[in-house]
């Protein structure tokens, strides 16, 4: 499911939008990911949703692939 917001959002409200939709997102077993939001944003909201329990395997793939952690270090799922 995609949404949109138009209008002034504020990082406190977007933040407990955020946490209530991902409390409903997990328990139907899903997640939620924002793919747009201001950039100061991002280090403040879970914008890769909730970690799961396969980040071991995520961490092992970014690690195999980019060694010396230079493709966008931190700026995916669990900060990988």
């Amino acid at each position: 499911m995609y949404g949109h917001l138009d209008g002034d959002l504020t990082l406190p409200r977007a933040s407990a939008m955020l946490n209530e939709l991902a409390e409903t997102a997990v328990r139907a077993e899903g997640n939620l990911v924002l793919p747009r939001c201001p950039i100061e944003w991002k280090r403040a909201l879970p914008v890769w949703g909730r970690e799961r329990g396969d980040s071991w395997l995520m961490r092992q793939v970014k690690d195999k692939m980019d060694p010396h952690c230079v493709f966008n270090p931190g700026r995916f799922a669990a900060g990988i």
